[in-house]
């Protein structure tokens, strides 16, 4: 077989075609598996759009709701050298209005007219549904005529759901410290500053 050239040049020919015939049947298996894993992928990504949605939908939730009533307050003028000044400090009853628990870290802020001298209350404080606790606010009048006279929410900073919001509920009283009773109940600092510029008035 050696001295036949011509059919030792068939043999090769038909070697060689076998080898080409068996690399296009390997083919389809190679390719297969990665195209299942490509389709797999996007299903994937499909999924990752869900939680931005969700974080959408809780960024449109509600605003917590608190009730807020002055149980007590008192009032003092306050002589430092030559400067006078009056004091007021107000005790804050905050309840909680949402149907989960939050947790309050503080209330007040400074204002017209108005410096918060301190905010007394161990912070955090946990509140379950309709439960309250109290704050006493002081206040500092540094000009009667800045008060804010209309409606001046009294900013409660907490966490809800994991997420820190600031919300701004009303509180609002009469001369007698009774909180929305009486006839034309006024913003609790218009009551309460008025006091003070009342003894500033009568020395």
């Amino acid at each position: 077989m050696a001295g036949n050239p011509g059919l030792g040049a068939a043999l090769a020919f038909m070697v060689a075609c076998g080898l080409l015939a068996a690399s296009h049947v390997s083919t389809p298996a190679a390719h297969g598996p990665r195209a299942r894993s490509g389709g797999s992928k996007a299903h994937l990504g499909s999924w990752r759009v869900r939680p931005g949605a969700l974080r959408a939908r809780s960024a449109s939730a509600p605003p917590s709701r608190f009730g807020l009533e002055a149980a007590s307050s008192s009032s003092e003028a306050v002589q430092e050298g030559r400067e006078a000044h009056g004091r007021f400090t107000v005790r804050v009853t905050v309840r909680n209005l949402n149907d989960e628990p939050v947790t309050v870290f503080g209330i007040g802020r400074s204002g017209p007219g108005l410096r918060l001298l301190s905010t007394r209350r161990p912070a955090p404080h946990s509140l379950g549904p309709e439960r309250a606790t109290s704050f006493d606010l002081k206040y500092r009048v540094t000009d009667c005529g800045a008060v804010p006279r209309g409606n001046w929410p009294i900013p409660v900073r907490l966490e809800r759901n994991g997420a820190p919001e600031v919300a701004y509920p009303s509180m609002r009283m009469t001369a007698g410290n009774s909180t929305n009773t009486g006839t034309g109940p006024e913003s609790w600092q218009s009551v309460l500053s008025n006091e003070i510029c009342d003894i500033w008035q009568s020395h």
